[in-house]
């Protein structure tokens, strides 16, 4: 029976995997939202706006 996963551990790949698909899905989102603000709407109205972190993505 060793080749079983504790609990413990098996809770922590759990809320990896969860944590890693949502950050995941959230980024894309945001780099998609951004590609059609630019798109939609050009550099006039926020020039500086970026897609992630501001100053940064």
């Amino acid at each position: 029976m060793d080749f079983f996963l504790s609990h413990e551990t098996s809770t922590w790949i759990l809320w990896g995997a969860f944590l890693l698909v949502t950050v995941a899905t959230l980024v894309s989102r945001a780099f998609q939202t951004h590609a059609w603000y630019r798109e939609r709407f050009g550099d006039e109205c926020a020039p500086e706006r970026r897609a992630l972190v501001p100053g940064l993505l």
